[in-house]
């Protein structure tokens, strides 16, 4: 379900955040990663790269949903191209992009760990 936004807000086209409106349709934060050329890095997806870096890491796709706050589902989903995740979604596929398999593996711990 989508987040309500107060009339005084705007929807970022970078994050999907809401934020006070201004002329511009990016929030502070993807302003500031569009202005270093970052942004563009950020959101790029390929459904072959993110099926083979799970593959590397030896994660089933439930495990890999848990780094990226979706389900197992989801990620298969997004791996056959049957959709393709949302801005907000990319962020955090970006965050997981830039890990190491051991990195990844201390974060399912961690999750793990919190779930007891």
């Amino acid at each position: 379900m989508a987040k309500k936004v107060k009339a005084s807000q705007e929807r970022c086209s970078g994050c999907g955040n809401s934020f006070k409106g201004r002329a511009t349709k990016l929030c502070p934060n993807c302003t500031f990663l569009e202005e270093e050329g970052l942004l563009k890095d950020i959101l790029r997806f390929s459904a072959k790269a993110l099926r083979q870096q799970r593959k590397q890491f030896g994660l089933s796709a439930e495990d890999y949903g848990k780094l990226v706050f979706v389900s197992g589902s989801t990620i298969r989903s997004w791996e056959v191209g049957k959709t393709s995740p949302r801005n907000s979604n990319r962020f955090a596929l970006a965050g997981v992009r830039d890990m190491s398999k051991p990195e990844a593996l201390k974060m399912l711990q961690l999750f793990e760990s919190e779930d007891v």
